[in-house]
Order: structure tokens, then sequence, then C-alpha cells
């Protein structure tokens, strides 16, 4: 068998199709080629046709030079041992189709359509072009064989200049947080017709009016089929021009020309010739609004701005204020991530950034790095000043910054003369403070960052400022409650923790941010409930560090990848094809434990790092990534296994990446001021090999027991898998875990003791320590 690399599937180039010869065309392809296929989910009639349906438009060659070079550039990242990949894998029916004219056309179609609209409509918007181009419905894939195509191609466009030119055809008072609505999948079939015509020759300009969806036709016109564009405001104002310096180039003149025009007004005339993109109708009745949503990204250097407008003019003129907030939490992370002993009545517990670039110099630096507009507002003054001030001053000061934003703040919560849909400048800083510190832990594993959505933006503000709080017993209505904290991230000893420091709701978070879209909203029931170590939606893939590289340093763990692409697994002996997948579960529990062997100790505390101390047992410990694949393709599980001589110890990546970063930091180091020896309320015992406590002996210790585990220190595998064991309550006594890094020992022991004390109230059975 052989497959032409550009005669797609042995069709027609142009004009009227023959579709019984259709019916019975042998369509030749490799089979590698039906491999991709497969590990996608497309049909083969599926391929067959869109191959049929992209030759009714010519490609330019400008447009099929950006298009290229936008694929050339797209990147795949390996994980898990090579188990899994992100991005677009070597093998993937996405590759295979970037190898073609034809397929190429295939990719700017689903690509540009997918950027702009969610993967619903997307493919609405397939099966409304089939109808539209007369093809038989005896052929037509179903709308879940088009949707797993937008998917294929979902992302390839997501650092291209095509989203900013989606933003750049909307109207300035357009722009911003407010949800546009896409058309009906009809008129938008109508209208990339039109294009399809005018590139072929048949038609020689088309005039497209309506709403927000012109600048999905605008955007397309010009970037994909380079016609001369025309674009107009409703007062008939020039947004867009393909050449500014062309004054040629007019409505009447332009290949596309695009006017925004409110269409609910009775005095509105449109001609039978011109193309309508109104409002949404048919839609309404079936589709949820989630699914309804225009996508709008916007460039990093002007993003807030543009998502918080007014609200963030109004803050920008507080640098004072702003920068003091910035600088104030840059200086509680260090002290909190580095073991400060002043940490003010912040709890170390529920603290759990410790990326470099989240604390210190280091922040301030984010800062400006992820948001020029904070650069260019010159807040680096004021940052350093708070930065070197000591917790406690800095306690203080964000108390008097946080006053003053709510004396300037013109909101309905802040002021009595409230401004309509205003953003509050208390919130809108907290909202900054949590983006810094979320996006100082995301690595983007591309040259260029993908640029936010007003939606994704708008969401942090509005998860900062309100919490869904849960109704008394009996009652079913819940109450919002505002924050008032300058730092929402960061828990208070004596109050209640702080929303979204699951590692899922991390990358929930970041899903909405740079999509716009709830990852969830597919789901119901327990799947939606289900715990995620990467997810990928519409184009979009974010994955924990975890399923990179599992490690107990939690500097290293906090780390979160954001790419375009999709989930993958590469052919192996045990998968018969390479699969794709729309998200990676994490295990539903810790998993239950082999028979261990009890731990062999000394009653000594030792301080040392000699490598001949560590368990030799330990040299044969290796962990290795695990995957339960269901049948259907969807979503895997992947977990770690670490095999020891009495069973398998497996470790959940999810889990254990909150387990890491909630023991981490739990320790208050003097750093040269530290006792000279173990606190006196503690029982010292140094393992020297084994799992285990005997449970035994463990009620005859009279005071608190401290296991050092400084045959671990060397081993990673065997400090996961000792904090997996230690990770649940055993039968006769509670444990906890206190993850070193650079504390001293005598440090840790004392922690050890506080952490006894403050759990005073559990005193029915006995309560041991494990400094790993």
């Amino acid at each position: 068998m052989s497959n032409s690399s550009n005669s797609g599937v042995g069709f027609t180039q142009q004009g009227q199709v023959d579709w019984v010869s259709f019916g019975n065309t042998v369509v030749h392809v490799t089979i590698n080629v039906l491999d991709r296929l497969e590990g996608a989910g497309v049909q083969a009639l599926t391929y067959a046709g869109i191959e049929q349906l992209v030759q009714r438009f010519k490609l330019p060659e400008l447009g099929r030079q950006r298009v290229w070079q936008t694929v050339e550039g797209l990147g795949v990242y390996n994980g898990a041992s090579n188990l899994l990949w992100f991005g677009f894998g070597h093998r993937s029916l996405f590759r295979h189709l970037s190898e073609s004219v034809s397929g190429l056309k295939v990719i700017a179609l689903c690509s540009c359509l997918g950027e702009a609209h969610t993967e619903t409509i997307s493919a609405k918007v397939i099966c409304a072009l089939w109808k539209e181009l007369g093809f038989p419905e005896d052929f037509e894939p179903s709308h879940t064989q088009f949707l797993t195509l937008i998917k294929a191609c979902g992302g390839a466009f997501a650092t291209s200049p095509f989203p900013e030119l989606l933003t750049r055809m909307l109207p300035g008072n357009m722009i911003g947080p407010t949800q546009k609505t896409c058309s009906e999948p009809a008129d938008i079939a109508r209208a990339l017709h039109a294009l399809f015509e005018i590139s072929s020759g048949q038609k020689k300009s088309v005039a497209v009016v309506g709403g927000a969806e012109c600048s999905f036709i605008a955007a397309m016109a010009y970037w994909i089929f380079n016609f001369d564009v025309y674009v107009e405001d409703m007062d008939e104002r020039l947004v867009f021009r393909s050449s500014i310096s062309d004054s040629t180039i007019q409505p009447a003149t332009a290949q596309v020309y695009v006017r925004y025009i409110d269409l609910a007004r009775p005095d509105v005339v449109v001609s039978q010739t011109t193309y309508v993109l109104g409002e949404p109708k048919e839609l309404l009745m079936y589709a949820p609004d989630s699914e309804l949503v225009l996508r709008q990204r916007v460039p990093w250097d002007r993003c807030l701005h543009s998502t918080f407008g007014q609200a963030f003019e109004d803050l920008s003129s507080l640098p004072t204020d702003l920068g003091s907030i910035l600088g104030g939490v840059a200086r509680i992370h260090a002290a909190l991530a580095q073991g400060d002993v002043d940490v003010g009545d912040y709890d170390r517990l529920f603290f759990s950034y410790f990326a470099e670039a989240s604390q210190g110099s280091a922040y301030l630096d984010s800062a400006e790095e992820i948001f020029p507009e904070i650069k260019n507002i010159g807040l680096r003054g004021a940052m350093q000043s708070a930065l070197s001030k000591s917790v406690f001053e800095v306690q203080s000061l964000l108390e008097s910054s946080s006053l003053s934003l709510r004396r300037s703040c013109r909101c309905k919560d802040c002021s009595n003369t409230p401004q309509k849909s205003y953003y509050c400048l208390h919130g809108l800083a907290g909202t900054i403070v949590d983006l810094i510190t979320t996006l100082s832990s995301v690595q983007f594993e591309y040259d260029k960052k993908i640029d936010p959505t007003c939606y994704g933006l708008d969401s942090f503000f509005q998860k900062n400022m309100v919490t869904e709080v849960l109704p008394p017993t009996g009652s079913t209505a819940r109450t919002k409650v505002f924050k008032c904290a300058p730092i929402p991230h960061l828990a208070r000893k004596g109050k209640a923790p702080p929303l979204r420091q699951t590692l899922d709701g991390r990358l929930e978070c970041l899903i909405r941010l740079f999509t716009g879209y709830d990852p969830f909203s597919e789901f119901t029931g327990s799947m939606a409930l289900k715990e995620w170590t990467a997810i990928s939606k519409s184009g979009i893939c974010v994955f924990a560090e975890g399923l990179v590289s599992m490690t107990t340093q939690p500097d290293v763990l906090c780390r979160i990848h954001v790419m375009p692409g999709r989930i993958g697994r590469p052919k192996s002996k045990n998968s018969l094809s390479a699969r794709e997948y729309e998200a990676v579960l994490d295990l539903s529990s810790w998993p239950k434990l082999p028979p261990l062997n009890i731990l062999t100790v000394s009653t000594e505390a030792e301080e040392s790092m000699e490598l001949e101390r560590a368990d030799t047992a330990l040299n044969t410990l290796k962990m290795t990534p695990m995957i339960i694949e269901p049948g259907d393709g969807g979503m895997l599980t992947l977990y770690y296994c670490v095999s020891t001589p009495q069973g398998d110890i497996h470790i959940p990546p999810g889990r254990m990446t909150s387990f890491v970063l909630r023991q981490a930091g739990l320790v208050a180091c003097a750093k040269g001021h530290c006792p000279p020896k173990p606190s006196e309320g503690s029982t010292v015992f140094t393992v020297k090999s084994g799992w285990k406590v005997d449970r035994t002996t463990v009620a005859t210790i009279p005071l608190i027991p401290c296991y050092i585990w400084d045959n671990m220190r060397t081993c990673e595998a065997g400090r996961l898998a000792a904090m997996a064991v230690y990770h649940t309550p055993m039968d006769n006594y509670h444990s906890d875990i206190i993850l070193r890094r650079k504390e001293c020992l005598n440090c840790c022991i004392a922690a050890a003791t506080r952490m006894r004390r403050e759990h005073k109230g559990h005193t029915d059975i006995p309560w041991i320590y494990h400094i790993l």
C-alpha cells in the first residue's frame, strides 16, 4: 500500500465530487497511517472525508508558509521514563497531516476553529460545512468523529500570531472579560464557504456583518487566505486594514469587508448578499452556555489593563501600596520557604510555594517578567523596601497598604458611591499576587509563552474575592464571604486554610487561565471529583512535575509544565498502537502496603551523610512508572512502583506531590543559633534498615519518639517509599513526617516536639515522628 504526500486520498482537487465513485473508492494508506488514525481515534472515513472537504479551498503560498512555520516549531516533551509524551508526538496523526499540503489545510481549518471556539462548537461547524458544501449525508462522519479530529489538531496555533489577530480584529469596546458568544454553526459555515469560493476564484469579494464572531472570519481571511481585509466597528470607524499604508483597500474594494452591527436594532437593514453572523438561536436550546463562549487571548504585555480596565489604571496610580504588597509577599514566602524562625502568624503547614522564583528578590523579578505592565509602573523601589523588612514589619505594612486600597476603591463593597462593573482594588491586588505566585512555578515548554485569556484572568479574581461557605445543618443555601487578606493564598494560624492548594486545583486554574474554559465542564458525578496529574483541554496541555521526575525535593516538585498539544502514549510491546488521551488520573487512594519488615535502629542521634551508613539494600531500590490503561482510551492512570524484597510500594504522583509540599518547610531553623542537643522531651532513634516501627514497643517509649532516616538521605526512591508507608495512620499509633531539607537535625527534633504539643488533644494513642 502507498500514500502520496500531496494527493490527499486520491480525489479531485476542485469542483463537484463524483460521490458514487467516492463510495467505491479504495483509499490507499499505509499501515503507519492507519496506526496513527487509530491512536487519535479517527476513522478512515473521517480522514477521507475531511481530505475531500479541504479540496474546496486553495491555500496561498503565504498562508501555507505561515501554517508550516507554526507547525514546524511545535515540540514534544517526554515524561514517566518515556511512557508518556506531551505536546505533538512524532508518530501522532497531527505529524502525519503536516507532511502534505492537504494535511496542512486540515490543520489550518481545524486549528483556527479550535483556537476561537470550544471543541464542541468547532466540530459542529465542520458538520455544518459538510452540509453547506452539499456533501451527502450517507458519507458524513459523526459529530464525535469531527470532535476527535478537532482535538487532534487543537493547540497548534496557540503560540502563533493567530490568537492575537483574533483580538486585534475586535473593536476596543469589545475587548475584555465579558464573555462573547459564537454564532450559529450554519452561519459560520456559510461565511467560511464564501472564503473558500474567493480562494478558488468563484467569488471576488464578500461582506460579513454581525457580532463578535466576525473577528474569527476576519482573522482567518487575513492570516490563512492572505485576502485584503477591511474591518469597521458599529460607528464605521476603522478597526483593521490588511495594509495600513495602502489606502486603496476600502470597504468597496476589499476582498473581505467586515462590519460590526447590532442586529437587534430595528433600523438595521442587511442585504441578501451579505453574510450575517448574529447571536446563537438554535444552539441555546441544546448547548450549555459554557460551550458558546468565544475564546479571547490577550498579550502578556497588556493583559491586566485589557482585562481589568479602569480598576488596574487606578491600582497603578498607587505604586507604593501595590509595591509594598508584592514586596511583602516576597518576604513572607522567603521566610516560610527557608525555614526562618520569624514567620509571624502564618501557618507553615499550608505553605507550598517552594520554587526559587516564588520567593525573595526572585519573586520581584518574576512579577516584572510575567507582567511587563507591572515593570512599567515602577514598583521596584517599593518592592525592595518591603523585602528588606522583618516579617513583623511586613505584616503591619500589608495591613496599612490594604486599608489604603480599600479607601481608594470604588467597588460596591468598599465604596458608598460605587462605580458599576468596577473591580475591587483590594481584590485585584490579591489576584495579581496569586497570579505571580502561581505562574512563578510554571515552566512553559515552548519558546513563546501561551497568552492568557481574559476569562481565565477574571476567574482568578473571582476565586480570590469570593469563597462559598457550606450551609449550616438543615439549610440548603450557600453564603458568599468576601476575603479580606491581601495575600489570600497563605493560611493564617487559627483560620481556615485557603482554597486551591491541591495539585489538581492548580492544574484546573491553569487550564482555565490558558483556555478560558472549565476543564471539567463535560464531566459529572464521580468523574468531576477525580484527582488529576495532567489535563489536555482545547489544545492546551498542563502536567505536573511528578510525571517527569518524582522526587522529594519540594522546589522541583512544585513545578507545573504548560505547552500546546495533547497527552499521548507511544507504541510499545504492551500497546498495539500509539494512543492519545484527555487526562492522566492519579490513584484514587493510597494503596495497601505489603507486609514490610521491622525497623532496625540505634538510640543515638547521628548527624552524618556518610554513604557507608546507608542500608545496603537501598542500593537495589528502583522506582518504575506503571500505567493502568482503559480499553476505550480517553484517560489513563499513572503511578510509581518501588520494589522491595517484601513486596511493592505504590506511589501516586499527585497525592505524593501534595504530601511532599505539605511536609516540607515545617522546621524553624535558627541557622547558627540552633539548640546544641536534641530536645529533652524526645527519644531519638537512628534508622539503620527496615520500614515499619515495632508496634509492641511504641507504647513503652516514655517521651516523644523521633526516627531519623539518615540511611535514606541519598536514596530518593527510599524516601518516597518511606513517606508512602507512613502517610496513613497505623492501628495503634499516629505518625507524622518532617521532610528535612537544609535544616539541622536538632531543629528538626525541636519541630517534632512543637508539633506534638499542637496535637495535645490527641492523647489516646502514641504519636511518633519520622525525620526524612
